[in-house]
């Protein structure tokens, strides 16, 4: 089994210390905190600390999508989901209705995510994108309508969705029912 490297520094000695975690730990911010004072002066203060993430696979999008209490980032975990090759395990679990609302919901608006990363923007005229990607996201969209009647708006940001939802034939809905 891989094991995935934490790194962190004291901020009191400059002691620096690494843990090896396997991937149900290193994959979910509840599990991988570090809370032991450091082993060499006690301290509770870190000046720095870093870690290595292990990829999604369907094992930790399970052990995700079925505890509430479990996070892969506290903040923006839809942008860290929108990667191409974890399209299948996205399209897979968000329409799951054992899943709770807001797992569904982050799993719609990391979708929503990939097809705006991959649209072309005048903003970011020099950004790498794939069409061929947004496309396959779009048409799945398309074939799953239902999921924005299920699952809504909640969680999306505004300036994604009104790039996605011309593509995919939805209206934009009101600022007040987004992020």
């Amino acid at each position: 089994m891989a094991l995935y490297e934490q790194e962190r520094t004291c901020a009191r000695c400059g002691h620096e210390e690494v843990r090896q975690l396997p991937p149900l730990v290193a994959a979910f911010e509840e599990r991988r905190q570090w809370t032991d004072p450091c082993s060499q002066c006690g301290s509770h203060l870190f000046s720095s600390s870093s870690e290595e993430l292990p990829p999604l696979d369907a094992k930790i999008l399970e052990e995700w999508a079925t505890n509430g209490d479990l996070s892969l980032d506290q903040q923006d975990e839809d942008l860290l989901m929108a990667r191409a090759d974890w399209f299948p395990l996205l399209s897979e679990f968000v329409q799951r209705r054992d899943l709770t609302h807001q797992k569904r919901s982050v799993l719609l608006s990391a979708l929503c995510v990939l097809v705006f990363d991959n649209t072309p923007n005048t903003d970011y005229p020099d950004a790498e994108i794939d069409r061929n990607i947004a496309q396959t996201v779009i048409d799945f969209l398309l074939g799953n309508q239902w999921l924005f009647e299920e699952i809504g708006n909640e969680g999306l940001y505004h300036y994604i969705a009104a790039t996605v939802y011309p593509q995919i034939g939805r209206d934009l809905p009101p600022d007040h029912d987004m992020i």
